[in-house]
């Protein structure tokens, strides 16, 4: 299995971009190549942690779990890459909980993040 947590940060939380690359790859590596059932093969987490003027709150909204047993991307030099067996969700923080997110410590992060949203216990 394969796993990715894609990044989407405003300037004040790209404080926390290392921490989380740092969990994602941690993460991958403790799960790669482990067969959990034919069924998933790539799990994508998208993380959203930018603060949204009003009026802008639909270009930034959670987008809904998805599982795709295909999907195919093109590349910039015109070559398809196919990823098979696809499941994805996204963990946005609100707007009320973002100024408490970026000013907690790295240690607090990571526990909000993996155990309040994606269940892990670090």
């Amino acid at each position: 299995m394969k796993f990715s947590i894609t990044i989407e940060l405003d300037l004040r939380s790209r404080c926390k971009m290392l921490l989380i690359k740092h969990l994602a790859d941690a993460i991958n590596k403790h799960v790669s190549g482990d067969n959990y059932g034919a069924d998933i093969e790539h799990y994508f987490i998208g993380f959203i942690c930018i603060k949204t003027p009003p009026g802008y709150e639909e270009w930034y909204k959670n987008r809904r779990p998805r599982y795709r047993e295909l999907a195919k991307t093109k590349g910039l030099d015109g070559s398809v890459i196919e990823t098979k067996r696809i499941y994805s969700y996204d963990i946005k923080i609100e707007n009320a909980e973002y100024d408490k997110f970026i000013s907690l410590s790295d240690e607090l992060t990571l526990r909000v993040f993996s155990v309040e949203n994606i269940g892990l216990f670090v």
